[in-house]
């Protein structure tokens, strides 16, 4: 809702009322029927529903925070070194501090926020008659355009401590008139409060908030022999500091709320499209759309997150109810790799029979009508190590088949229309399901199993202290993950070529087919260089350096037992190449240029320009070995010749000899 916006439309003026004119419905001329004005609602009611949607929204979202609260101690018992820190002692101390402050209160805080520090200053504002609209300065943050009451529960006057970094500033001491509809009071206010459950740490725990220890607090023993976090100085309880803590921050949310309310509304414009460059002629017309069929795509388990799989299953449904997005983000992960323009997320989860069962909800996100849903077991490993170890070699995978995907265009959407052609569209099409079949395999995930048994044991879980999220790090299982799916695919075959060199056949197709269109388009070419004055010989200089480059990638595409190293290079080849053949597939279209100085001819130029007119410098060990045997070659024909030459040379002189005598 863009308010401010809308209310400098509104008239201010009612216009007198035009004379009714009667016409017949099938005359042309007349006019549509206007559309009726909404009537203004009724802020009484609205606001009785909306105190009704706070209480309800505003208990669950409490339940929520405490909830993270929870977790976020656990992380810090299971995944911190042992002993403890005296930083995290007070960090978990105040959290349990901060939990017992909402718990003990709960009902208190859902029925008068603002006595614990919750001011919903800008959800009155929504129900108001009529407010001002000003700026206002808080903590040296400037929020502008907003929203500011006349009464006390909506006066940031009266809230906002004036002191030096705070200042509010009125724009028009006129009163603007609400004109919100019922419908977008009560879903501001309703995103309004669900979004708190998402600001534990901005809000709530903010790590500025946390005592220090030592200069803010300490641990005293107490009478029951237990230790406890002394409250603060200048505090007489932990309810008053917390308090004051998270009044100071809620304030800087409600302003945050307020002002994204009344940003002005960006003027849509028309997008230029950006030219897309093709390889050949008949890439021009619209590619047909790749097409999944849900049944090759695998029903996958989502696994718990190593920080929580130690949780019953009832405590893990819990935390789902809680938050159902927040779970589908932190706590589980999918072992989907390859497949990244599919989502999957948990609708449900319940327990069946002891085990944990997630109805799941299957989408191709770029074309949402493609989606089923099943229900499946959820997976657990046996340990924290183990499932970390796991994630962490899928994450790898994800990592090295996108920098094939990459390397010609194609984003993680699996746009395949991107890569500017259909045959290498389509060859991309079919390696991308073979590895899909590949990872989901029995013995891939047999073999697997054995290479994270043999280095999951160096695998180290750390807690970032500051953000609460782990780091996982284990680099020889890294390596090896890399090396282990760079070797499995390399067995692989589509239309009997091994998985690299089925890609590296169609280039050298694709190269013919540059060539056809270079020589069928001689004249277009020619007509376009002129027109630009450019040098023609530069694009035949490319095709031969684009050959070389094509005889240097097929070799190490066929390689029987590619290393990582050697897959790091084949995508560096690759991208090498097909940058190159977009660039000349530019300059040999069947696309006569009207204008050097259209887009299309700028598109021309910028081609031409990064022509590639040296072959590659860098040989590698079987480079060499072609190269030798062909200077072997070429020795051994001169020497060939050289004896038949020495051999005619001495016929000739022995014949001469005999007719002498």
């Amino acid at each position: 809702m863009k308010l401010k916006h809308l209310l400098m439309l509104t008239p201010v003026s009612t216009i007198a009322s035009l004379p009714l004119i009667s016409a017949s419905p099938n005359d042309p001329s007349t006019p549509p029927t206007p559309e009726q004005p909404q009537t203004p609602p009724d802020l009484n009611k609205v606001k009785q529903k909306q105190t009704q949607l706070i209480k309800d929204e505003f208990l669950k979202s409490l339940n929520k925070v405490q909830s993270d609260l929870i977790n976020a101690i656990n992380k810090i018992n299971d995944l911190s070194p042992k002993p403890l820190s005296s930083e995290l002692l007070v960090k978990q101390a105040y959290y349990k501090k901060v939990i017992n402050y909402l718990d003990s209160n709960k009902d208190k805080i859902v029925e008068n926020p603002s006595a614990y520090g919750f001011d919903f200053i800008f959800p009155s504002l929504l129900t108001s008659q009529d407010f001002y609209f000003g700026d206002i300065k808080y903590n040296n943050e400037d929020f502008t355009n907003l929203m500011i009451g006349k009464i006390a529960q909506n006066d940031y006057k009266i809230t906002v401590p004036l002191h030096e970094g705070n200042e509010i500033k009125i724009e028009n001491k006129e009163l603007s008139k609400n004109s919100i509809s019922e419908d977008a009071i009560l879903k501001t206010t309703q995103t309004y409060i669900e979004n708190l459950a998402g600001e534990v740490e901005k809000i709530f725990v903010n790590s500025n908030d946390v005592p220090k220890f030592e200069t803010d607090t300490e641990f005293q023993l107490q009478d029951n022999s237990q230790y406890d976090l002394k409250v603060p100085n200048n505090y007489d309880t932990w309810d008053a500091y917390i308090k004051e803590k998270i009044q100071k921050r809620f304030l800087a949310y409600d302003l945050e709320q307020n002002q994204q309310f009344n940003e002005p509304e960006d003027q849509p414009q028309d997008p230029t499209v950006p030219i897309q460059p093709v390889i050949l002629d008949e890439d021009e017309v619209d590619p047909l759309p790749f097409e999944v069929n849900l049944e090759n795509v695998p029903r996958l388990s989502p696994t718990l997150n190593f920080d929580i799989q130690n949780l019953s299953n009832q405590e893990v449904v819990n935390l789902f109810k809680a938050n159902e997005q927040v779970f589908n983000k932190k706590n589980i992960w999918w072992a989907n790799p390859i497949l990244s323009s599919f989502e999957y997320k948990i609708t449900d989860l319940k327990v069946v029979n002891n085990t944990l069962t997630a109805s799941v909800s299957l989408v191709e996100t770029t074309n949402p009508s493609n989606s089923t849903q099943y229900e499946i077991a959820v997976q657990k490993y046996a340990s924290q190590q183990e499932n970390a170890s796991y994630k962490l070699a899928f994450e790898n995978f994800k990592k090295q088949y996108q920098m094939l995907l990459q390397a010609v265009g194609i984003s993680d959407k699996l746009d395949y229309a991107a890569s500017g052609n259909s045959k290498i569209a389509q060859s991309l099409f079919n390696q991308t399901f073979l590895a899909v079949k590949l990872i989901n395999d029995k013995h891939f995930l047999e073999m697997l199993s054995k290479v994270i048994g043999s280095y999951e044991k160096n695998t180290k879980i750390t807690l970032n202290n500051d953000t609460l999220e782990n780091d996982v790090k284990n680099d020889s299982l890294s390596q090896e993950s890399k090396e282990f799916l760079t070797s499995s695919l390399t067995v692989q075959e589509i239309n009997q070529y091994k998985f690299y060199n089925y890609l590296a056949t169609q280039y050298e197709n694709l190269y013919t087919d540059l060539l056809n269109q270079n020589a069928k388009n001689t004249q277009v070419i020619e007509q376009n260089f002129k027109l630009l004055n450019l040098d023609e010989n530069r694009l035949k200089s490319a095709f031969k350096t684009l050959n070389t480059k094509i005889r240097k990638f097929k070799t190490i595409a066929t390689e029987n037992n590619l290393s990582f190293a050697d897959y790091q290079q084949y995508t560096l080849e690759l991208k090498d190449i097909h940058t190159s053949m977009l660039t000349i597939g530019t300059l040999t279209k069947n696309a006569p240029l009207q204008d050097s100085q259209s887009d299309e001819a700028k598109l021309f130029l910028e081609s031409y320009n990064k022509l590639e007119l040296n072959a590659p410098k860098t040989l590698n060990a079987n480079d060499f070995i072609v190269i030798a045997f062909g200077v072997v070659t070429v020795l051994g024909a001169l020497l060939m010749v050289l004896v038949w030459l020495v051999k005619h040379f001495w016929n000739k002189k022995q014949i001469k000899d005999k007719n002498d005598k």
